[in-house]
Order: C-alpha cells, then sequence, then structure tokens
C-alpha cells in the first residue's frame, strides 16, 4: 500500500486522536452496582383497608419510661410498680397520689376583704348591643384568698367559677393588673376599669347606643374562669375555660385578683361563690433507675 505525499502522517495523527479519547473516556468510568427492586402491579387496593398515617418516630423520655407507670387512667398516678429510691434529688421524681383531698366545695366571697388601694369599674358585653356596668365590683388578690380561707398548708388548689352561661352572669373572674384600663381608661386617681365580654361574640360592640361609639369584639377580654395554684412552685396558672385546658398563663400569688359582686341589682351581675378543691401531696421522692423497675407480682 502506498500513500500520497504527507497522507500516512495525517492518518498517524487521527489515530492517535481517536485511541486518546477513547482511552480517556474509558478510564473515566465508574462503575457501580445498584441493587433495585421493581413490583409487577396487579390492582389497586388501598380502597379495601382503613389506613392511616403512622408517625415516623416516637419522642422517647427516659425519666417518663420509668416513673410512668399507673393502673388507675383516671388520675394517672404512679403506682403498681417496685423501685428503689434515689438519695438525691434527680430528673425521676414520682408522681404520687396525694394524701389527703379535699372534694369540691362551694365558697362564698361575699365578706372577702378587698386588699388593694384603687376602686374598680367593671364592664360585661353580653351581646353586642349594649354592655352592663357596675363600680361597686370587689377584688382581691389570690394571696389575701388564701390567707383569708386558711388554705395555706394545701399544695394544690384549683379555683373554678361557678359558670352557667355568658349572658345571664353570676359567675365570677379572674384578672391579672395587665388587665385593667385595656377597652376604657377612667379618669380618677387610683380608679382603673375591667371590661370583659361574652367570648361568642363578633364584630363590634356598641359603648353608646346613643351616640354609635363602638368597640371590636377582638380587643375586649375573655372572662378567666378557672385557677390553679402549685405550693411547690409558689404560682398559679389561670385558664379562660372550665375544663382548664385554655391556659392564660403563670403567675405570683399577688399578681393573681378574684372579681366578684355582692350586688344582684343589674341584669347581668358578676356572682360571689367560687368553686374550690384542694390536695395535699407527699414528701417528694425520687427514683434510682440504676437499681430498675419491676410490676408488682412479678
Amino acid at each position: 500500500m502506498s500513500f500520497k505525499n504527507g497522507y500516512l502522517g495525517v492518518l498517524v495523527l487521527i489515530i492517535a486522536l481517536v485511541a486518546t479519547i477513547c482511552g480517556s473516556w474509558v478510564l473515566s468510568m465508574d462503575v457501580t452496582e445498584k441493587e433495585t427492586t421493581q413490583y409487577n402491579y396487579l390492582t389497586e387496593l388501598t380502597g379495601l383497608f382503613s389506613t392511616e398515617q403512622a408517625p415516623q418516630y416516637i419522642e422517647y423520655n427516659p425519666s417518663t419510661n420509668y416513673t410512668g407507670y399507673y393502673k388507675d387512667p383516671e388520675t394517672q398516678y404512679f403506682d403498681g410498680a417496685n423501685y428503689t429510691p434515689a438519695e438525691q434529688r434527680n430528673q425521676y421524681r414520682l408522681k404520687l397520689a396525694p394524701t389527703d383531698f379535699y372534694p369540691e366545695q362551694t365558697v362564698s366571697l361575699a365578706d372577702l376583704p378587698t386588699d388593694s388601694g384603687y376602686t374598680l369599674d367593671f364592664y360585661y358585653w353580653p351581646d353586642n348591643s349594649g354592655h352592663n356596668d357596675t363600680n361597686d365590683a370587689r377584688h382581691a388578690t389570690l394571696a389575701t384568698l388564701i390567707t383569708t380561707m386558711q388554705w395555706t398548708e394545701l399544695d394544690e388548689l384549683t379555683l373554678i367559677s361557678p359558670f352557667t352561661n355568658w349572658t345571664a352572669g353570676g359567675f365570677i373572674s379572674f384578672y391579672t393588673p395587665e388587665m385593667l384600663d385595656k377597652t376604657f381608661r377612667v379618669i380618677g386617681e387610683n380608679h382603673h376599669s375591667l371590661a370583659f365580654k361574652n367570648p361568642d361574640l363578633t364584630g363590634d360592640l356598641t359603648i353608646n347606643l346613643l351616640v354609635g361609639n363602638t368597640v371590636p369584639a377582638a380587643d375586649v377580654l375573655n372572662p378567666v374562669l378557672a385557677c390553679k395554684y402549685d405550693k411547690e412552685t409558689g404560682y398559679a396558672e389561670l385558664y379562660y375555660d372550665l375544663a382548664m385546658e385554655q391556659s392564660l398563663g403563670i403567675y405570683s400569688l399577688e399578681s393573681v385578683f378574684i372579681v366578684w359582686s355582692n350586688s344582684t341589682s343589674s341584669s347581668f351581675h358578676l356572682g360571689q361563690n367560687v368553686k374550690m378543691t384542694g390536695a395535699d401531696f407527699p414528701d417528694p421522692i425520687y427514683m434510682d433507675p440504676r437499681q430498675g423497675v419491676t410490676v408488682d407480682g412479678q
């Protein structure tokens, strides 16, 4: 085979370039094996079974894993397990049943002294058309109530308003100093106002029917119907609802006030009674988790 002058060199150069490119491609290959699973779908069966989205994880708390055993699902106090007490405080505190329980009783506030240095004007909207008001609302701190009623030895105290409905009245309420003068600013030294509304109301609430002044219902506070005091912490938690599920916050005894009235002269009036329950608990006991826990009878 013969090549014209210079063709052989060109051919050699082309072959060299092709070989270089092919070699680089082969050397750059990263060969990996990957196992895959394929399914042969026959039919859709999801609609034949009831399903739900299962959680991807469950929160784990080592403390409650040891101390969370109980036999009574109503109270859920630690019971029915053998354990070794710890000599020092730790995060494994047992939730023990009370040693004494004081069943619900209705307590009158009629003779409870007002312990603040100001006069309180109380306003309440049972409906959108107008409010009821009184300047004879009585009020006292939770600290004064506990001392006057001789409840200072109770470890836990629950106070619930004897509520019937939002329009007829007859219930008491709790409040904090931050709630004063939110809707009305009363002119006068040592004079404050407290305004609540029926929580079911929306839209505008009439202040003065003749003038036509209104205030948005969203800007007026709702009554606070329940309070739970823990002597160990020294604080009380306030709740908007009787079931104590809607918390307003946690406050000191001196920052929680109870408001009531001894008068029934108006169409809507505050009540003067409160429902009380109390309990005494044993001294704190802490578990030694290193010794393990066994269920009774095992």
